[in-house]
This record gives C-alpha cells, sequence and structure tokens, in this order.
C-alpha cells in the first residue's frame, strides 16, 4: 500500500461513547497479477485497542484478507474472550512459532488475532510495528502488519521478518518479510509485504 502524508492529518475522532475504530475498504486492483488478498481494510484505531499499555495508543492496522469482503462481514463474536475457546484456536500448523491467539482478539467482522508475546511491544517497550495473524473457525483470515500512528510520523525505514507457520489454509505464495518505509524522493508512505514464497 502507498499513501501520502496527508493521510495522517486530519484523523478521524470518535463521538462519545462511539466505536474508534473507523475501517476503510480497499478492493484489489482489477488488472494486472492475482494473489490470494481478496481485499484490504485499513482500520484506523484512533483510540487504539487492547491490551492496555501494549496497543491502547493510536495506530493503523492493515488487514489484508484472504476471504471475500462478504465471507468478513459474517464473522460474528458474541464476546471478545471467544478467542480463547478451543473451537476458535487454529490448527497448530497454521499458526507460527511463538504466535498465541489469547483470550480478548476475537473481533467482528475481522477474526480471532495471533500475537508474538515476545514481540518488543510485550517486553515494555513501546508499540511501533508488529505482525499479526488472524483466523476464524480454525481457518487464516488474514495477515496484518500493525503500525503506530507516531512510529509513521518519524518517516521510518523499517524491515522485519514475518515468521510463517508451517502451512496456510489456503495455499500458495505468502511473504516472509513486511515494511514500513518512508520514500523521501516520492514524498509517500509504503507498508509492503515482501519476499513472496
Amino acid at each position: 500500500m502507498i499513501f501520502t502524508p496527508g493521510m495522517l492529518e486530519g484523523l478521524p475522532t470518535p463521538a462519545k461513547g462511539a466505536d474508534p475504530d473507523f475501517p476503510y475498504v480497499l478492493p484489489m486492483p482489477a488488472n494486472g497479477s492475482k494473489t490470494l488478498v481478496n481485499h484490504v481494510v485499513i482500520n484506523w484505531e484512533s483510540a487504539g485497542h487492547q491490551p492496555s499499555h501494549v496497543y491502547d495508543i493510536p495506530h493503523f492496522d492493515f488487514h489484508f484478507y484472504l476471504i471475500s469482503l462478504s465471507e468478513q462481514k459474517a464473522i460474528v463474536f458474541i464476546s471478545d474472550k471467544q478467542s480463547g475457546e478451543p473451537a476458535q484456536q487454529p490448527p497448530a500448523e497454521l499458526v507460527p512459532a511463538g504466535y498465541i491467539v489469547p483470550p480478548g482478539t476475537a473481533v467482528s467482522s475481522m477474526g480471532v488475532h495471533a500475537v508474538n508475546p515476545t514481540a518488543a511491544e510485550f517486553q515494555g517497550k513501546p508499540f511501533t510495528a508488529t505482525f499479526i495473524y488472524g483466523y476464524y473457525n480454525k481457518r487464516q483470515t488474514f495477515i496484518e502488519p500493525m503500525v503506530s500512528l507516531a512510529f509513521l510520523k518519524s518517516k521510518p525505514r523499517f524491515s522485519a521478518d514475518v515468521v510463517r507457520p508451517h502451512s496456510y489454509s489456503i495455499p500458495g505464495i505468502y511473504p516472509s518479510t513486511y515494511r514500513v518505509e518512508y520514500d523521501a524522493s516520492q514524498n509517500h508512505y509504503e507498508v509492503m509485504l515482501e519476499d513472496f514464497k
């Protein structure tokens, strides 16, 4: 995804008591190479989200969905705690080594979220960028770079390896690195999935 610095200005804030999450759906290009990504949703998390003292700062969730928009919208949870239930725990081979799907990460119209508890933000360091996997009914639904607003505004040149699971629900090629970068020569930001294997 490529966007200009203007995307980071004048961001919406919720009315009192309203949902602080602002989703923006981006369809994949009609022309060009096809990928496993069906569509992208950028979630502007204006107040962050749980867990507190980890992801409760303003940030963007860049969801690359492997399912259709209608399938995504049909995902419904009664409680965010459902992610801890056996029915929503994905098979071990679909979860990267070191990742867990803890209670409190079930989100309707998304799925349950697998996080890496050894990531820097879980070790008392400020959250900058991280990589999340999503599931629903034991199937992968999305892959997600998540980036704080403050980190983007610092105009970073950042890349990291993607810890990959043993297998995927949908066979194909998947990223082994991701990048978050401000390109001064073009005056734009890039959030990229790269090194597909």
